[in-house]
């Protein structure tokens, strides 16, 4: 989904919100399997001189715990922002490898695609250790807890 915003860098509107999906084929290297689309809904508003994205992104999910290999669903939800900078591509032909960087997004700012930055967001958001409780003593009831 690309979020146009050069009403908001023109001064016409101070900011405006938006929501989408991700379908599941187009996120890859995610330890959970999607039981259907991811959601997310999200604004984008002019602070000062600078652009700012806050968005929420759910979806429902199963996995196997990594220490019972018991099979949970489960809601997962993630809180993301972005402080937008804008960049001269003209000047800098490299620009899309240094999109993100320390909570800031590296854009051209006129538009950007917010769903190729919310899938970056939730691979590094995403729990690399799923448990299907923090007290599991594992297959055998012996780990150490």
């Amino acid at each position: 989904m690309v979020l146009f915003l050069s009403d908001i860098l023109k001064g016409k509107i101070k900011g405006f919100g938006f929501e989408g999906l991700i379908q599941p084929d187009e996120l890859f290297a995610l330890p959970v399997i999607l039981s259907g689309p991811i959601k997310f809904e999200g604004h984008v508003s002019q602070i000062g001189d600078k652009l700012e994205v806050r968005a929420h992104v759910c979806f429902d999910g199963r996995f196997f715990c990594h220490r019972c290999l018991k099979e949970v669903k489960r809601l997962f939800e993630f809180d993301f922002s972005h402080t937008l900078v804008q960049i001269d591509h003209r000047f800098d032909p490299l620009w899309f490898l240094a999109r993100k960087k320390d909570g800031q997004i590296y854009c051209l700012c006129e538009q950007i695609d917010i769903s190729d930055v919310l899938k970056e967001d939730i691979l590094e958001a995403a729990p690399r250790f799923l448990l299907c409780s923090e007290d599991c003593r594992g297959m055998f009831g012996n780990w150490p807890g």
